[in-house]
């Protein structure tokens, strides 16, 4: 007798718990994955279950949600303000609705207006145009190659760098990645690995 009101508290106490974790948030992506320092963007954070939400949680200072501008099962936009004195660099964010909390997602805050990849981008041919002082914002899926071009003078430095993420998990610089340089006339300068341009290259 005791056996069996044990086991079916054991079975109550499941199927109790069973419920709880069906309803918990899911969150999957934001986009745009960055911003400028001392700008306001919309930022949309795409899951499951986000119907409820009541709260971005920002877990670094210098952000400021200012408003939800939509909140729907599987979407919600925020109007966030990237203050003056937000530190540059890797941040995150939550959500929390009224059944929980979701996952940690990273975003980034740079110096530079932030610019979204168009594709075909491919060759050279097709290779995308892009002002000095631009942050480019892409996702690659699988095996890909991004041609951009910028227009430079004559003994004039070009730095760049490359920053990679996997959904939800902390940045890996350059990783995977190779970086090569051409001139005007498609020739090759020198390759880069390891996701970064050397800070001399003309």
């Amino acid at each position: 007798m005791r056996m069996r009101r044990a086991f079916f508290a054991i079975l109550t106490l499941l199927l109790g718990v069973a419920p709880l974790c069906a309803t918990e948030p899911k969150l999957r992506s934001i986009t745009p994955l960055g911003g400028q320092l001392n700008s306001e963007i919309e930022v949309k954070f795409e899951g499951e279950r986000l119907q409820d939400t009541e709260e971005i949680i920002a877990y670094e200072p210098g952000f400021k949600i200012e408003k939800l501008n939509l909140v729907t099962n599987s979407i919600v936009k925020a109007q966030i303000k990237i203050e003056p004195d937000c530190s540059l660099g890797e941040h995150h964010f939550r959500l929390r609705t009224a059944s929980g909390l979701s996952e940690l997602m990273t975003f980034f805050v740079g110096s530079y207006s932030v610019i979204e990849e168009v594709e075909p981008n491919n060759n050279l041919q097709k290779a995308q145009p892009v002002a000095l002082n631009t942050t480019i914002e892409g996702v690659i899926a699988s095996e890909d190659i991004d041609c951009f071009v910028v227009e430079a003078k004559k003994g004039q430095r070009l730095s760049g760098e490359v920053e990679g993420i996997r959904v939800g998990r902390s940045a890996c610089r350059g990783q995977g990645t190779h970086v090569e340089i051409f001139d005007g006339c498609s020739r090759q300068r020198r390759p880069h690995v390891n996701g970064h341009l050397s800070a001399g290259e003309r």
